[in-house]
């Protein structure tokens, strides 16, 4: 968690000093205050996660890159790349349009890379296309109009597709169980449907973020049990006070 914390830098910049073994570098290169940390302009390209191209900071970085100016990224990077709803992502969809992976830009959020799909519907993918949010009055046309093409599995985790889904329910009262609730589980705008029907739940309910609530006691009693106190220790050390001009902390604050 810390490792992904925006507000923490201070503290991971200690943890890098004290053990860094203890950060999640995944979460790190994810984080948009931090990665930097790990993550330059001169970072090679084999040695950037897919993953943290969900990060725009990791792009803007990598726009200076030689490699990235010519297109020179990997499979895995451009289909990341095709799918993470970010300015800088799809501004590199644009300048390279022949590394698009269709399928996963159907999925992206991002308003521009919705636009670019508009103008290209020989490329789209209607599965990958039912889960966007942004398509919904497309599906709702497609579903009109050629039904079978619409993958309901996906539709049931498209947050803005609810509406679509109570009217099959309402059409399906002697068949409940035909609906995909695999995929309506882990969708948080579902939970008055998974209520009326708590025999059909499936086990991604623990994926559906509505279902939880933060303990912030346990997580600071976790804190001080593991390893705060001694990272609290080395990050008010004298020798970091320099440092710490930085790191907004009042300092009448007792």
């Amino acid at each position: 968690m810390l490792s992904g914390n925006q507000n923490a830098c201070h503290l991971i910049e200690a943890m890098i000093e004290l053990d860094p073994k203890q950060l999640d570098i995944l979460n790190l290169g994810l984080n948009q205050q931090a990665c930097h940390f790990i993550i330059s302009k001169d970072t090679p390209l084999h040695a950037i996660d897919p993953e943290w191209f969900a990060n725009r900071e990791v792009i803007y970085y990598l726009w200076e890159n030689p490699d990235v100016q010519q297109g020179n990224l990997n499979r895995d990077q451009w289909w990341n790349l095709s799918l993470k709803p970010s300015d800088a992502a799809v501004q590199l969809l644009k300048r390279f349009p022949e590394n698009i992976y269709w399928c996963f830009l159907c999925a992206n959020t991002h308003p521009e890379a919705f636009a670019m799909l508009k103008q290209n519907m020989d490329k789209v993918s209607w599965t990958y296309l039912s889960i966007n949010p942004l398509a919904i009055s497309m599906i709702e046309k497609q579903l009109k109009d050629n039904p079978s093409t619409i993958s309901w599995e996906v539709l049931c985790a498209n947050t803005k597709a609810i509406h679509l889904i109570e009217n099959n329910l309402n059409n399906m009262q002697s068949n409940l169980s035909s609906l995909e609730w695999h995929m309506l589980s882990s969708n948080p705008r579902a939970m008055h449907l998974l209520e009326k029907h708590p025999h059909l739940i499936d086990h991604l309910i623990w994926a559906n973020e509505s279902i939880f609530e933060y303990d912030y006691e346990q997580i600071k009693l976790r804190f001080y049990k593991t390893f705060g106190t001694e990272l609290i220790q080395k990050l008010w050390h004298p020798s970091n006070m320099e440092k710490g001009k930085g790191w907004k902390v009042d300092d009448d604050h007792e």
